[in-house]
């Protein structure tokens, strides 16, 4: 065994250009795996992080009694719970609502929070409420004041002291929800018996998909039941690996550079075998055998795996510590600086990440060894003993093409040997293209979703994005609004960018029986009539008698007619233009000019049940639209226009249909579009996200309306604002606010942050990947042109003794390097194109996800890509040239490889 060992170590050192190349190669992949992994995993605890802001529990139960919380206590899987109870609202003297919740601390783990001062309740008359949320309720943050509430729905006023103050909750003051936290006891759990719900947290380390089915069995509640009284929290869980437990990335991450390490390997080895070979048939002619020399081969590239394996690992490791606090557009070009500059602080050194580099170095060198062992046995001592070149390879009577015609003698050579060189041409242009591909494609991708993003989103979506938003409560009454000078004032403040405002109106939409969409329409009418069941608290105080039912479909004029709630959306001109430009799917027929206004309509899509769950299980359910309605068809909205300019109650006039018809009037619109995006979408109960929504001209809204105010606005302030624009302009929008008692006002600062930061972190790991790459890739080329120009030193001998000057060999060797990084930049062009075609025609024709329809050609990936191909080629010929030129012909003719 040791001289097979001896042996292996001395064609180790007898060819250290070859041996290095290996090991880097070796070295290089397992350094991408180790580092990608590692970087990968540092996301999703990134990610996770990220995820916990919106709420840490793992699964939520809810509609709950105490038995069955205390079960939920008791169950062994089980790290922490909180219980939680809706107590009452507290109608606050700027008009604004906030819920009350009994909990206990354990809620604020839950939520990522916790208190920022004092101590979170445990008498029943003492409060704890976020920081954000006294701002707007206008209170000083003191401890120990306090509070008089009015609780809403139970007429009565209770005495509070502010015991503790929360830290914001993001996800919250993002939406403008208002919550204050009251201890949970006896009287309120009993009171809320059977409406408790459980925030859960499992323990580390247990399969949390499998305990949330297990628990929801003891506690006699099914997770795949449509009734969803089972919650996951499936983006946590997702971004911890507990939904798709096999990380697919990283497997097609070293797959792909098992593939690339592979040819890289194979393809020096090949060529140092081809060197040694005479060696293999002396060995072979002085008696030894077969296996003796797949034991020499096998030890060589034992040696060679274990030290580029631990160099890899080590350097992966130590190169992934450099991303702590470093800045992300060290790998993120011009095309990505929109999303801004963020330090990545979690960093973890991945084990699933080293065990797969392993594996696919090991693939990788036995992929190699097997087939330069094959050739090694395979040939007779005596043809091993002869073989001194490859130039029985060259075909001199081949045909020359037109293009080799065209071009002079050393070019002509050059193209000979790239022919006769087909497979180390092939490995070559293979390795380079994968990192380029990836780099290509990923651009494009990046690209092709911003251009949707920034080209139609923009124009439909125009608030989407926006620091602020300003919503009117659903109880205020429909003439009220915000006026033009309101809006212009806020609008002119020097923090503002942009600002939009948008009507808004509480109707119904006439439908007949034939335009739904069979069981589909049918069940959603059924799902949205028993949410409107369940939601008692806000219809205690209208309800007269057995007759005067709350409802969301009513018989309409005739039997043949359903009467559905819908709300109805007015848009700027400009707005309107812009919207209807993007979304209209077709012209009216020719010669049928429609009378009647445009309208724009939303239909939501639901599964055979009627809910809007899109999978169950791992089962994926087929969603349908509830209405047969089409571009050019004629639909009726119905809204209380005299009950509006009554200021009555809007959650009267709207759920109480049969009681307040009379006060209705019908406006019949031709259907100009049909979208699955809403420009804005009302925050409130009454707003119905899940009902069809109606956008119509803001000029055709007032004409049939009457209603000149907008109850929707939001705001987006100028790039690179400060800490101080940002509270000069918070404190405005909050004034203007409190003009109408009851407006949610939105801050989307701290979240749209948050959502930046991900979005980095995610364009770092793909931008990372493709640098590297193309790294290897590069090294690829480099190895490969060298190579095969120094194997045929003795070719390059006898052209420069039959009068070859030094000048036109370097020409010649520089011209072959080029044309190798052209085929190849050629060739990961053309791949990456046809990736990219494919990528558009999916989601613009099968997934029919994508709005805009328009293929173009990120060009500038391209030229990158090009001039690096161009550069690696040229940069490969020069030290072989230099080395060539430097040998004696007469050494050089001698040369065996």
């Amino acid at each position: 065994m040791q001289t097979y060992i001896r042996i292996a170590c001395r064609y180790i050192r007898q060819y250290p250009q070859r041996t290095i190349a290996m090991i880097l190669s070796i070295t290089l992949s397992v350094f991408l795996i180790v580092a990608i992994g590692s970087l990968n995993e540092s996301a999703k605890n990134s990610q996770v992080v990220h995820c916990k802001n919106y709420g840490a529990q793992h699964v939520i139960y809810r509609e709950l009694d105490q038995k069955q919380t205390e079960k939920v206590k008791a169950y062994q899987n089980v790290q922490r719970v909180a219980v939680l109870a809706f107590y009452g609202e507290w109608k606050s003297p700027n008009g604004l609502t906030v819920n009350l919740l009994a909990t206990d601390n354990n809620n604020l783990s839950m939520e990522n929070t916790c208190i920022k001062a004092g101590k979170f309740p445990s008498q029943t008359d003492e409060i704890a409420i976020e920081g954000w949320v006294l701002d707007q309720l206008r209170l000083p943050h003191k401890l120990g004041q306090t509070l008089e509430i009015s609780l809403g729905e139970k007429g009565e006023k209770r005495n509070y002291t502010l015991v503790g103050i929360i830290k914001d909750r993001m996800d919250e003051k993002s939406t403008g929800r208002l919550n204050a936290f009251v201890t949970s006891h006896k009287e309120i759990l009993s009171e809320r018996d059977g409406h408790l719900y459980a925030l859960v947290e499992f323990k580390p380390e247990v399969k949390i998909k499998e305990e949330i089915n297990k628990l929801g069995k003891v506690i006699g509640l099914d997770a795949n039941s449509k009734e969803q009284h089972v919650l996951p929290n499936n983006m946590l869980l997702s971004a911890m690996g507990q939904i798709n437990t096999v990380d697919w990335d990283l497997i097609k991450i070293s797959l792909m550079l098992m593939l690339v390490a592979g040819m890289v390997i194979f393809s020096v080895y090949s060529i140092s075998v081809l060197r040694r070979i005479q060696d293999y048939g002396m060995m072979r002619a002085i008696g030894s055998s077969s296996r003796q020399i797949l034991y020499i081969i096998l030890w060589e590239i034992v040696i060679i795996y274990v030290i580029g394996v631990l160099l890899g690992i080590a350097s992966g490791a130590a190169f992934v510590q450099l991303f702590k606090g470093a800045a992300t557009d060290i790998f993120i070009f011009d095309a990505l600086d929109a999303f801004g500059n963020v330090s990545l602080d979690i960093i973890v050194i991945s084990g699933l990440s080293i065990k797969l580099a392993v594996l696919t170095a090991l693939g990788a060198v036995l992929a190699a060894g097997i087939r330069v062992a094959w050739m090694a046995v395979r040939i007779s001592p005596l043809e091993a003993i002869n073989r001194s070149t490859q130039d029985e390879k060259i075909h001199v009577n081949e045909k020359e093409g037109w293009i080799e015609r065209q071009l002079d003698i050393t070019k002509k050579i050059t193209i000979k040997n790239l022919k006769r060189n087909k497979k180390a041409v092939i490995f070559t242009i293979i390795a380079m293209s994968i990192g380029c591909c990836l780099f290509m494609v990923k651009s494009f991708a990046f690209e092709f979703w911003e251009r949707e993003q920034d080209l139609y989103y923009a124009d439909i979506r125009p608030g989407l994005d926006d620091e602020f938003r300003l919503n009117v409560n659903n109880r205020v009454p429909m003439m009220v609004g915000y006026t033009w000078e309101q809006i212009a004032e806020l609008k002119g403040q020097p923090e503002v960018e942009k600002l939009t405002a948008t009507h808004m109106l509480y109707g119904r939409m006439k439908i007949a029986n034939s335009q739904l969409n069979g069981e589909y329409g049918k069940n959603y009418i059924k799902t949205m009539e028993k949410r409107l069941s369940e939601f008692d608290k806000e219809v205690e105080d209208v309800i007269e008698g057995p007759d005067d039912r709350m409802g969301f479909a009513f018989p309409g004029d005739s039997d043949n007619e359903l009467v559905i709630r819908s709300t109805v959306l007015g848009l700027s001109e400009a707005e309107w233009a812009s919207f209807s430009k993007n979304l209209i799917q077709k012209e009216q027929p020719a010669g049928e000019k429609s009378n009647r206004p445009l309208a724009i309509i939303r239909i939501p899509e639901v599964n055979k049940q009627g809910t809007f769950w899109s999978q169950s299980g791992k089962e994926k359910l087929k969603m349908e639209p509830i209405f047969n309605i089409k571009v050019g068809d004629t639909i009726v909205i119905t809204y209380p226009r005299e009950g509006y300019e009554e200021s009555l109650d809007n959650w009267n006039l709207i759920h109480q249909y049969e009681k307040h018809r009379d006060k209705y009037v019908d406006r019949e619109f031709t259907v100009a579009g049909i979208t699955k995006v809403l420009p804005e979408q009302d925050s409130y109960w009454l707003g119905a996200k899940d009902a069809p929504y109606v956008i119509i001209s803001g000029r055709v809204f007032q004409e049939i309306t009457g209603i000149d105010t907008y109850r929707i606005m939001s705001l987006d302030m100028k790039d690179g604002f400060s800490e101080s624009d940002y509270k000069s302009l918070k404190e405005k929008v909050h004034q203007t606010a409190e003009l109408i008692p009851g407006t949610g006002m939105e801050d989307r600062v701290e979240s749209n942050k948050e959502s930046e930061k991900a979005q980095n972190e995610y364009l770092l790991f793909y931008a990372a990947i493709a640098a590297v790459l193309i790294i290897i890739g590069g090294l690829s080329i480099y190895n490969n042109i060298n190579y095969n120009l120094i194997s045929r030193l003795r070719e390059h001998g006898i052209l420069k003794a039959i009068g070859l000057t030094a000048s036109q060999f370097k020409r010649m060797v520089k011209f072959e390097g080029l044309l190798y990084g052209a085929i190849s930049a050629l060739f990961s062009c053309a791949l990456a194109l046809l990736i990219e075609l494919g990528m558009f025609v999916y989601y613009a024709y099968f997934a029919c996800t994508l709005m805009r329809e328009q293929f173009f050609i990120e060009w500038k990936s391209f030229l990158l890509v090009i001039l690096i191909n161009l550069c690696i080629g040229y940069l490969a010929a020069l030290g072989p040239a230099g080395q060539i030129n430097k040998l004696p012909i007469t050494e050089a003719i001698r040369s065996t490889e």
